[in-house]
C-alpha cells in the first residue's frame, strides 16, 4: 500500500485541471487554446527566421528572444487555463518589451535619443548596452519609435498609435503594484488567494494577447523580412497581421 503524500505540484495540478476544464467549457477549445496556437506560431516563425538568415557566429539577439517566446507562450497557456490572469498579463508586457528592445538595439540609432554610444556587434555587447540604457527605454524613447518602424498603419494614424501606447501603459498596472489591480482582484476576492475562472477577465486577456503577439510578429518580420516568404498563414488570429498574411499569400 502506497501512503506517499502527494507533492505540492500534484496537489496544485489536481485543482488546476478543474479550472482548465471549466475554462474550455465556457470559452470553447479554440479560444482556450489561443496561447498554444501562439506557441506553435513561435516555433514556425523561429524556424523561418533561422532559415532565411543563417547564423554563422553566435546568435542574433532578436533570434534569441524569438526562440524564447515558445516557452513564454506555453507558460502563458498554463496560466491562462488555470485562471492566473494578473501574472499572464504582466508577462505579456515583458514579451512585448523584450522583442521591442531587441529590435531597438539592432536598429539603433532611432527615436529621440540618438546620441548614445552605438551598440556593439555581438549579442553580449548588445545586452550590455541594453543594461546600460534600459532604465531610459520607456514608451517615448523605445516603444513608440519601434511601433512607427514596424507598424506602418500606426505611423499614418494617430489613433492607432495612441491605442498601442495606451495598451502598453495599461499593462504597467499588472507589471507593478497598483490600486487598479488590487481593486480588480477584490471584485472576485478569492483571486487574492488562489486562481479561478473569471470569464470577463479571461476574454480580456485573450484580446490583449492577440494584440501583443500581433505587434511581436510585426517587429520580427520587419527585422527578418525574407522570413515572411517562408511562412504560411499563421495558425493564430492576430489583428492586422492575419489580414496581411491572407492578402499577401493570396497574391503570391
Amino acid at each position: 500500500m502506497n501512503n506517499k503524500r502527494p507533492s505540492w505540484i500534484e496537489q496544485e495540478c489536481a485543482r488546476s485541471v478543474e479550472i482548465e476544464r471549466e475554462t474550455i467549457e465556457v470559452l470553447g477549445e479554440e479560444k482556450a487554446g489561443f496561447f498554444i496556437t501562439a506557441a506553435n506560431d513561435c516555433a514556425t516563425v523561429s524556424v523561418a527566421a533561422y532559415k532565411a538568415y543563417p547564423v554563422d557566429q553566435g546568435f542574433d539577439i532578436m533570434l534569441l528572444m524569438l526562440w524564447g517566446l515558445f516557452k513564454e507562450a506555453c507558460r502563458c497557456h498554463t496560466f491562462f487555463v488555470t485562471g492566473n490572469y494578473p501574472w499572464l498579463i504582466s508577462r505579456l508586457r515583458f514579451i512585448w518589451e523584450s522583442i521591442f528592445r531587441a529590435y531597438f538595439v539592432k536598429h539603433y540609432p532611432m527615436g529621440p535619443c540618438r546620441k548614445w554610444d552605438l551598440p556593439g556587434s555581438t549579442t553580449e555587447e548588445q545586452m550590455m548596452w541594453l543594461d546600460k540604457h534600459g532604465d531610459k527605454l520607456n514608451v517615448d524613447r523605445c516603444i513608440e519609435p519601434v511601433l512607427l518602424a514596424v507598424f506602418p498603419q500606426a505611423a499614418g494614424n494617430q489613433s492607432i498609435l495612441d491605442d498601442c501606447k495606451a495598451l502598453f501603459k495599461y499593462l504597467h498596472r499588472y507589471a507593478h503594484l497598483s490600486a487598479y489591480l488590487l481593486d480588480r482582484q477584490m471584485d472576485h476576492p478569492a483571486l487574492l488567494l488562489t486562481d479561478d475562472l473569471d470569464e470577463h477577465w479571461a476574454r480580456e486577456t485573450l484580446e490583449i494577447g492577440a494584440k501583443v503577439f500581433a505587434l511581436v510578429w510585426m517587429a520580427v518580420f520587419a527585422h527578418y523580412p525574407d522570413a515572411f516568404e517562408l511562412v504560411e498563414p499563421l495558425e493564430g488570429k492576430y489583428p492586422v497581421v492575419s489580414e496581411v498574411f491572407e492578402r499577401e499569400k493570396a497574391e503570391m
